[in-house]
């Protein structure tokens, strides 16, 4: 009876393991499926090159790049777990899942090292344009004062009398500060 208990508790225990394994590996794959797409998505954005339309838009791809206010973000952290449960699965598993389990982490790494170089390039770009249309939209709202300015500055009344002057004289100047 003894004996018959132990084999029931070490089959429970195989068992157990046996579970345990096939939950690391369907967690494995799931992880890197989701992380896949991850990097699908980040690729397609990466060729697309796009630097937007205006500061708006290229604020909002700037979001995009980061995940700001995404629940799936894919950071070194995520993928040191990854590479973690990818090394627990090569040691317990059997040679051909070993194999396996070891082609799909080189293939995800390499995806992983090759998307940073290109993320890093596509930021740059990104960076670049964001200066570049901060600077329109300064120039384009210096354009817009400049306008309003000299629609006060046209007009063609000097005053009638010596407190209309000093009104005028008053805007005049007050208009001159606020140029410089």
């Amino acid at each position: 009876l003894l004996e018959a208990w132990n084999n029931l508790l070490a089959t429970i225990e195989a068992h157990g393991k046996g579970l345990e394994e096939a939950q690391d590996i369907l967690e494995f794959n799931s992880q890197l499926d989701k992380i896949e797409k991850w990097i699908r998505d980040k690729e397609l954005m990466v060729q697309a090159n796009d630097a937007g339309r205006d500061l708006e838009h290229c604020n909002a791809l700037r979001r995009k790049l980061d995940d700001a206010g995404s629940d799936m973000r894919v950071d070194d952290q995520r993928i040191k777990t990854i590479n973690v449960l990818a090394d627990k699965l090569v040691s317990k598993e059997s040679p051909d899942d070993t194999k396996n389990v070891q082609q799909k982490r080189t293939h995800f790494n390499a995806r992983w090292r090759q998307l940073q170089g290109a993320v890093n390039v596509y930021r740059q770009l990104l960076d670049g344009a964001y200066e570049i249309h901060v600077f329109y939209a300064a120039v384009d709202d210096t354009k817009e004062r400049i306008a309003e300015k000299s629609l006060v500055m046209s007009s063609e009344d000097y005053g009638r009398d010596l407190s209309a002057v000093e009104a005028l004289r008053r805007k005049q100047d007050a208009l001159e500060r606020d140029m410089t």
